[in-house]
């Protein structure tokens, strides 16, 4: 084996040791090493491998991350000599055929990115709660049924995505995750959430979509800091009211449930400006707030019939659906919603429009296919808005 003492580099050789080197390799390259140890040496920047074998780092120093990334490999199990690389700070082993996480895992003591998605885990071993460095995991699109409640452990951990498996509870100790910022939980098999998820007070977006919840704890209402909270397609005939004490939330998807009403408190929340309540039984509009800064607002697919004159208070709306509900007629004080730039109204009842569209004058697109309009009233209606791209068919 070759030796190489004290020397700054910028390129690895195999079957070669090196002892105190300083390196500084392309961080946009990923390298290939085997049958190499290092012993003591500095690595100045990023380096990637995408292969690792027989290989040794003893008292290493690394000034950014130390990845090796096995993705898109067909991996069905973890090459044992990958555990004994307990300087590795990023791990990537998605998209193989991997059904198993060894205990081992707990020896990547450094690690603080670990990707697990699109493999066929049935199950996380307790030992994952010893990387006590992980900020981020990611385990999308496995089979796991329920995760160890030693995840709690990871107080570091700011990215936790599980979605798309077939989890069918969350423990109560995910509230350790003190320093979590996103939660990914759709596509699972949920029918609950523990209250405890009200305790992730750093959360800033949570994705609880394509589950089977009935209801959501209050609780969330305590986790102020957070921005977008999706629900859309789950069993939700009702919304916690205390969900309108989330001063920072833009983003609200309740979508695909079967809501009837929504709280008032929700609507007065004047950080919200992306509502969507597409796929549900609502048969009238929610109520929101004088300071709303609601912009987008999809109610599409309800039980709507009419469309209530207080559509007036939604002036700083620029996207508006009403799509595929009952509707018969609009109010005058549509003509109120002069930031409006797209409305859509496709399969309803309408027979006419107010004259007050034509005061839409920011109005650029407007979808009214499958309405009961005469050409009369189609010209009509072009007449009020002949800057308008409007489609009747």
């Amino acid at each position: 084996m070759r030796k190489v003492n004290k020397q700054s580099l910028q390129k690895l050789k195999a079957n070669t040791e090196y002892c105190e080197c300083t390196f500084s390799l392309n961080k946009d390259y990923s390298y290939k090493i085997q049958n190499s140890y290092f012993h003591n040496c500095n690595f100045e920047n990023d380096v990637s491998f995408e292969k690792i074998k027989d290989c040794k780092f003893i008292d290493c120093s690394f000034s950014g991350k130390f990845e090796l990334d096995l993705s898109k490999t067909r991996l069905k199990k973890i090459p044992d000599d990958v555990f004994d690389i307990s300087s590795l700070t990023h791990l990537n082993l998605s998209r193989n055929k991997l059904t198993e996480l060894p205990a081992a895992i707990e020896k990547l003591s450094s690690l603080t990115h670990l990707y697990l998605a699109n493999n066929q885990l049935k199950s996380i071993p307790v030992e994952i709660g010893e990387l006590s460095s992980l900020t981020y995991l990611d385990l999308v699109n496995n089979k796991l049924t329920d995760v160890p409640a030693e995840i709690g452990k990871f107080s570091f951990l700011a990215y936790l995505d599980l979605a798309s498996n077939q989890l069918e509870n969350i423990p109560v100790e995910i509230s350790g995750l003190t320093s979590l910022t996103y939660l990914g939980l759709g596509s699972n098999k949920l029918t609950t959430i523990p209250s405890e998820i009200g305790k992730i007070l750093s959360l800033a977006e949570l994705n609880l979509e394509k589950n089977q919840l009935e209801n959501i704890p209050s609780e969330i209402g305590k986790i102020l800091s957070l921005a977008k909270l999706n629900l859309n397609n789950n069993n939700l005939t009702s919304i916690p009211a205390e969900l309108g004490k989330l001063l920072f939330l833009a983003e609200l998807n309740l979508g695909s449930n079967k809501l009837t009403t929504v709280p008032v408190e929700i609507g007065r929340t004047s950080s919200i400006t992306t509502l969507n309540l597409s796929k549900n039984e609502l048969t009238d509009l929610p109520e929101i707030g004088e300071n709303s800064s609601l912009t987008v607002l999809d109610l599409s697919k309800n039980n709507l019939t009419t469309i209530s004159t207080r559509v007036k208070q939604f002036s700083s709306l620029i996207v508006l659906d009403l799509s595929n509900n009952k509707i018969e007629s609009l109010p005058a004080e549509i003509g109120k919603l002069h930031a409006l730039t797209k409305l859509r109204l496709r399969n309803n009842k309408l027979e006419s429009m107010p004259a007050e569209i034509s005061n839409l004058l920011s109005l650029t697109k407007m979808r009214m296919r499958g309405n009961p309009l005469s050409e009369k009233q189609q010209k009509l209606i072009k007449e009020y808005l002949p800057e308008c791209n409007i489609k009747f068919k």
